[in-house]
């Protein structure tokens, strides 16, 4: 049998002959021949911009930029009659303080730029309190032949690869010193290091090998409308994009060891770049390690090994609780145990390692509970404290580059030593995950000087340390900036902030010390109250919630929460007024109109109960937990019919509700439906095989029609 073509179709031949062929050929010439001009013409324009003095349009080193909007940080003073006069551009006070220095120096002049994220910033105070503040107090009187100026280039949430870009600018303003304290931002800013971990290295390389040239530099300078093109060469992105500001938050994150290596890659160049910019500017560098509250803070996200699910993540969360609540009554043997068993089952888990180490804190097991809080910060998946290879990135940095280093991680790890006998650090230092307090601020102040004379980059007769009064001067000078209101504040927005990132406990502990000077502030009294009912002191939390109610009586949070503190204080009146409130306040939240049945309930209305049930149940139908409480109330009422109704309902919702098979077969028993309620006991007893009311109910069914 031959081969043959199909109708209506004609078999072509690649031969030249054929002009369909020539056509190809031709179209594949002309291709060619453009791509080949289009690479010369690029050629030649990259040589033309280079006679022609035009610079790369961002650092060539670092293939992770792209061409973002951008402007400078500091900008010539328009208010000032001074026209070399520098200030804080307009669009950056929202992350960093406003700072204004000469463009050009006066003679005898020394001045340090301070480069960092938030701590260098001040956080949660500002510049005053900052470490760059306190320098500014502490090296004149250190140093009195010298005119010093120490300018504050902290911005909040930056992290090294702003820096780098930040560093690059400040070249231009004469600078003699470089204190760069960095490292805990480097996974906040999804914008850039989403891109990283999307993008394949040949993508990355491509990319890298674009922004190196000076045509896409002149792109830049064409389609960005730049305030300052005489400063063209140094920018940075009008907007901090961190994970934080979005709603989702550290819900975004999740473990990726692949990106993290990259991100610490990126972290040891980026010190590298730093360093470079500041030694082509003719400046010394001081690298700072980063340091972190970890005794006192808890991971922001934990999350379990990708092999723990089902039975196996079951079991692990029981122990987990079990081992919890042997910690809570304080038997801290016991629970270490049971938390060391959980671990096996799961090493990942980063709040588990934080909860051992507590537990060995407090057996004074120092030396373990150090490994293990450090462990909990470098399992924390969402890290927004610095883990630990960024300190080693810093301290090696240091040593390969031959660049001065404070040490700081170790500095507070030894005064902590000094006053509790150990060196897990906590609040006594932090007023937060990462923010110093201000004595730690002054503590790094004096450790920079102290590095700047052994560096040789300070002559001074005497270093601070040594001079105690001089430093308790200088600390009075800094608390008597601060009005104590807005230190208040500070200290409300630092809590706020962390308990919208879940950590409570640290939020309200925070707001306890700015109620006292925010006695009428509802934020403050809600975050403090929360913190009260949590540590077991439920009296002055109900004050705390009805102060705040006092002065904001449409507090939705304060209505609800202290009308669950009052229905466990067994105060029900109470608690449905603040639920009946509530309804007023947001008529569509069926877990409220349910609070309120459920207080009728308790009461013994039955009635009164009914609708508010019902209610809940339109605004919520699939709610097992409804139909039960709805099905109670009716089996009161002795409406049987309805009553059976809801609870095949919801048992039908959560088939694990022992409680409800319970009540189920009860009523089916009552209705003579021995059979059906035989099988609800046996339900019950699947659920809970040592029930003993449920096996004689069982046996009761069984034998009822016999």
């Amino acid at each position: 049998m031959s081969n043959r073509v199909p109708i209506g179709r004609t078999q072509m031949s690649d031969s030249p002959d054929n002009p369909d062929s020539s056509r190809r050929l031709l179209r594949r010439k002309k291709l060619a021949f453009s791509l080949i001009a289009t690479v010369l013409f690029f050629v030649l324009l990259e040589g033309v911009l280079t006679l022609l003095g035009v610079g790369p349009a961002i650092d060539l080193r670092d293939p992770f930029f792209g061409f973002d909007g951008s402007s400078p940080l500091f900008v010539r003073d328009a208010d000032s009659d001074d026209p070399s006069r520098m200030v804080t551009s307009q669009n950056k006070l929202a992350w960093f303080n406003r700072q204004s220095f000469s463009r050009k120096k006066t003679t005898g002049t020394q001045r340090i730029f301070c480069l960092g994220g938030s701590t260098t910033y001040g956080r949660p105070y500002d510049d005053t309190t900052s470490f760059p503040g306190w320098l500014r107090e502490l090296l004149p009187r250190i140093a009195p032949q010298t005119k010093w100026e120490v300018i504050n280039a902290g911005g909040i949430s930056y992290a090294s690869y702003r820096l780098a870009r930040l560093a690059d600018e400040l070249t231009q303003y004469e600078p003699d010193v470089f204190i760069v304290y960095t490292g805990q931002n480097e996974f906040l800013e999804e914008r850039s290091f989403g891109k990283i971990k999307c993008a394949s290295p040949v993508r990355q390389g491509v990319l890298a090998a674009l922004t190196q040239t000076r045509t896409a530099a002149l792109a830049q300078r064409l389609l960005i409308d730049q305030p300052e093109p005489q400063d063209d060469r140094f920018y940075l992105p009008d907007d901090v994009d961190t994970v934080l500001d979005h709603t989702v938050g550290p819900t975004s994150y999740y473990r990726d060891p692949d990106q993290r290596g990259r991100i610490l890659e990126h972290f040891k160049a980026n010190l590298a770049r730093i360093v470079e910019h500041a030694r082509g500017a003719g400046a010394r560098v001081v690298l700072v390690t980063p340091a972190s509250n970890r005794k006192d803070c808890s991971p922001f996200k934990s999350q379990h090994a990708d092999e723990l699910s089902g039975v196996k993540l079951r079991e692990w969360t029981q122990l987990f609780e079990q081992a919890r609540e042997l910690d809570r009554d304080r038997k801290l043997e016991d629970a270490l145990a049971a938390y060391e068993q959980v671990t096996k089952m799961d090493p990942l888990f980063a709040e588990l390692h934080w909860r051992t180490g507590r537990v060995l804190l407090k057996l004074k097991r120092f030396d373990q509970a150090q490994t293990a809080f450090v462990r909990a910060v470098d399992e924390d998946v969402c890290p927004l404290r610095a883990v630990s290879e960024i300190p080693q990135i810093v301290r090696r940095t240091a040593e390969r580059l031959n660049v001065p280093l404070v040490d700081f991680e170790q500095l507070v790890e030894e005064q902590c030593r000094q006053q509790h006998g150990h060196t897990v650090l906590g609040e006594d230092f932090f007023l937060d995950h990462v923010h110093p307090t201000i004595e730690t601020n002054g503590l790094l102040a004096q450790a920079i000087v102290e590095q700047m004379i052994d560096s040789h980059i300070l002559k001074a007769g005497s270093s601070p340390n040594k001079n105690r009064k001089l430093l308790a001067e200088v600390g009075d000078l800094i608390e008597s900036r601060i009005d104590s209101r807005q230190h208040a504040i500070a200290l409300r927005n630092l809590a706020k902030v962390l308990n919208w990132a879940g950590k409570h406990l640290e939020a309200g502990s925070l707001a306890m010390r700015a109620v006292q000077q925010l006695p009428e502030d509802p934020e403050c009294l809600v975050l403090s109250a929360a913190y009260l009912a949590e540590t077991y002191r439920v009296e002055q939390a109900i004050e705390h919630y009805r102060r705040a109610l006092h002065h904001r009586p449409d507090l939705e949070m304060a209505h609800q929460l202290v009308g669950q503190l009052l229905v466990e204080r067994g105060e029900l009146d109470g608690a449905l007024v603040h639920f009946s409130e509530l309804t007023q306040l947001r008529k569509d939240d069926a877990h409220t109109w349910q609070m309120i049945g459920a207080i009728h309930t308790e009461q013994q209305r039955f009635e009164e109960a009914l609708p508010n049930f019902e209610t809940a149940l339109v605004l919520r139908p699939g709610d097992a937990n409804i139909h039960y409480n709805l099905a109670n109330a009716l089996s009161h009422l002795g409406r049987r019919t309805k009553a059976i109704k809801h609870y095949f309902r919801a048992v039908e919702l959560n088939p694990n509700d022992a409680d409800a098979h319970n009540n189920l077969g009860v009523m089916l028993m009552q209705a003579g439906h021995n059979d059906e309620a035989a099988q609800q006991f046996r339900e019950v007893l699947r659920i809970r095989p040592d029930d003993a009311v449920a096996a004689a109910s069982l046996r009761d069914a069984e034998n009822a029609d016999r």
